[in-house]
């Protein structure tokens, strides 16, 4: 779920850049801050191999 930060704070997209890395997303939409969970290790696997069967099927049908 996102949650936004702040709303007595315009961020400003080099102050969300400089945020340090602790796994969560941070975006900057007009001014406010929104956080989200990062992606787990099972969505990552999932992409990246739903990526791969692209990949192949792309390559197949060229």
């Amino acid at each position: 779920m996102a949650m936004v930060q702040s709303l007595d704070h315009y961020w400003t997209p080099e102050e969300v850049r400089a945020l340090p890395d602790d796994g969560t997303r941070h975006e900057c939409i007009d001014g406010l801050l929104i956080v989200t969970p990062g992606p787990t290790r099972s969505i990552s696997v999932r992409s990246r191999c739903c990526g791969t069967v692209c990949l192949h099927t792309c390559a197949a049908s060229a």
